[in-house]
């Protein structure tokens, strides 16, 4: 069941001296003049989930200090306090300067999905994602859906197939330049593994040796085949099983390692493949839908500083 917040109780913490907003699960909209504490009301809820605020992380938050700027001015960082009560079974949880909440299983997600950064949606990215570049509009939402990622794999994955395709290629020619040599060895064009042991199958029954029923047969030369060559003495048999078996030692003939490695190859490609798709639906249908409740935003922001200059109370 999704958890809901019932009440807040905010006690010196940035502009709010003491709070206590009821909620009991229902939607709040925030209107006043400015300095009033509307964003520490904000401040409060994503600093109860991720224990800091984005005016303290990266680049220029050098001269701000959580234990400086975070409590109310008649307080210490010791006095502040942010306690939620969630619906349903009325669960409370309280973090302090020092303490942050011990949630339960229940709410694990909820404080997963607030560390990555992106927990309040404020008027300034907005305003930002409504006169940016279509591609810095794909990075806005990449990065609050957790996409960014995505990119990375992506290119890692991109330079997999790169080298996978090379080392293919590579493979593919080394393999011809081995059947070249195995075609003067037996006087026959050899092209694959089966070419090879259909040949070495036609002077084998010439010479009364036994059929060989598969190449692996060929790597040890064992002694029973070794003796058969012998008595049916003929050098050039032996010759050409021996020069064949040392190339049948080459790790790049085998067929079930090629096989191996070319199913990891289209593995690649399908996942990129899925990936472009999933980047398309991002740019377009996700933009797309991305609209109406951006658009929603907007309405209620004019609705909401129309209201405040006429006096209308919510």
């Amino acid at each position: 069941m999704q958890a809901k917040i019932k009440a807040i109780s905010i006690h010196a913490f940035r502009g709010i001296p003491d709070l206590e907003i009821e909620l009991d699960g229902k939607n709040l909209l925030i209107g006043g003049e400015n300095g009033t504490g509307k964003s520490s009301i904000v401040d409060a809820v994503e600093f109860f989930f991720r224990g800091t605020l984005p005016n303290f992380e990266g680049k220029g938050a050098q001269a701000l200090s959580l234990h400086r700027d975070i409590p109310h001015k008649d307080f210490k960082d010791d006095d502040v306090s942010i306690r939620i009560v969630f619906n349903p079974r009325t669960i409370s949880l309280l973090r302090t300067f020092r303490e942050p909440p011990i949630p339960s299983k229940q709410f694990d997600e909820y404080f997963k999905v607030a560390q990555r950064g992106n927990f309040i949606l404020r008027r300034s990215q907005i305003l930002k994602f409504i006169v940016c570049s279509p591609a810095d509009r794909y990075k806005a939402i990449a990065s609050i859906l957790g996409l960014e990622q995505l990119d990375d794999v992506e290119l890692a994955l991109k330079h997999a197939r790169d080298q996978l395709e090379g080392h293919l290629k590579s493979i593919e020619n080394q393999k011809g330049e081995i059947y070249d040599e195995i075609s003067k060895l037996v006087n026959e064009k050899i092209t694959n593994n089966d070419d090879i042991l259909l040949s070495l199958n036609k002077r084998a029954q010439e010479v009364n040796v036994p059929v060989i029923k598969s190449l692996d047969e060929l790597k040890g030369l064992s002694e029973n085949m070794l003796e058969h060559m012998t008595t049916a003495k003929d050098p050039a048999l032996l010759t050409e099983l021996e020069g064949i078996q040392e190339h049948l030692s080459n790790p790049i003939i085998d067929d079930k390692f090629i096989e191996q490695l070319k199913r990891f190859y289209d593995s690649v490609l399908s996942f990129l493949q899925d990936s472009t798709k999933l980047k398309e639906l991002t740019k377009g249908e996700l933009l797309e839908r991305g609209k109406r409740p951006l658009k929603r935003v907007i309405m209620v922001s004019a609705h909401s500083a129309s209201s405040i200059s006429t006096g209308q109370n919510y």
